[in-house]
């Protein structure tokens, strides 16, 4: 059995952030998963895992049918975790209504910042569009700080994470963020504070990396599959270079279960093949600090990044 299926919607994204490959360019065609694909990978994806994720390397709420792969989500029937992971520079009010209706377990959304200097140094980009979906080029921050404290008010909305991921050049905000938002957290909400990554070796210039090892290939099991349908088994393999095959060929299960993946599995594990040669990332293994509804921040957190 699978744990989670990521879906890449798009690998286009609204912003630049220094912790992320998007920073540096990603090494593979851009575009946005045809919607027939979509169907298809949720209709797979809901016979072998038990959590589908719509995020990888993009912003989903990008993707032009974006709001009808929700409706589609909303039409399946119970009993399955989905996950939306946003920086909701482009979510609107719509938006928000459709995600709530598909009842999704939890809503993973990150600003990484308190003040709109720290924001806008890390969050390289352009605009932002506000709840009517009226874009502005400017006040970017406020106008999204805004529109995260609408979400957290809303009496229906579902569990939310707000992650903050801790680097040289956010730690200095780290304590008015969690102080910021803790008091909003319902039952179940969580800030997640955790260490940056160095993404298969090509985010290595920050002194608050780790080194962890890789656990990919043990349980829970994860499978990728990107816009154009080809499959990783690694949620961290930006470039997709760890491809066990093609949805557009054939089905997930039998791709988990394929030789092409065991292969791949004693290559990484030796670190014989790319990018697991230089990855210095175990998502399951990074230093991280979870703040719930009436923790308390206490200046000795700093000591948890030293």
């Amino acid at each position: 059995m699978i744990n989670t299926v990521f879906i890449e919607l798009t690998n286009r994204c609204n912003c630049r952030c220094k912790s992320c490959p998007q920073s540096v360019g990603l090494s593979r065609p851009k575009g946005y998963m045809n919607f027939d694909l979509f169907k298809r990978v949720v209709d797979e994806a809901w016979t072998i895992s038990s959590t589908i994720n719509l995020s990888f390397f993009g912003e989903p709420s990008l993707h032009p049918e974006f709001l009808q792969c929700l409706r589609y989500l909303q039409r399946r029937p119970m009993g399955k975790t989905i996950i939306i992971f946003s920086n909701f520079l482009n979510v609107t009010q719509e938006m928000m209504n459709e995600i709530i209706n598909t009842t999704p377990r939890r809503v993973h959304l990150s600003i990484n910042a308190s003040t709109s200097q720290t924001y806008d140094a890390i969050r390289c980009g352009q605009s932002c569009v506000d709840l009517n979906g009226e874009t502005h080029f400017s006040n970017r921050f406020d106008i999204l700080r805004d529109k995260v404290i609408h979400w957290f008010k809303l009496p229906n909305r579902p569990i939310t994470r707000h992650e903050f991921t801790v680097a040289s050049y956010s730690v200095h905000e780290l304590k008015t963020f969690v102080e910021m938002w803790l008091p909003r957290l319902r039952m179940g909400d969580e800030i997640l504070t955790k260490s940056i990554l160095s993404y298969g070796g090509i985010m290595l210039n920050e002194p608050f990396l780790t080194s962890a090892p890789c656990g990919m290939w043990g349980a829970p099991a994860y499978l990728v599959v990107d816009w154009q349908g080809n499959v990783s088994p690694c949620f961290l393999d930006n470039g997709m270079r760890l491809i066990i095959g093609s949805v557009t060929q054939n089905s997930l299960r039998s791709i988990q279960e394929g030789q092409k993946r065991k292969n791949i599995r004693q290559q990484s594990l030796a670190r014989t093949i790319k990018p697991c040669d230089t990855c210095l990332d175990a998502s399951h293994n990074l230093k991280t600090r979870i703040y719930t509804k009436g923790s308390l921040w206490s200046d000795k957190h700093l000591g948890d990044w030293q």
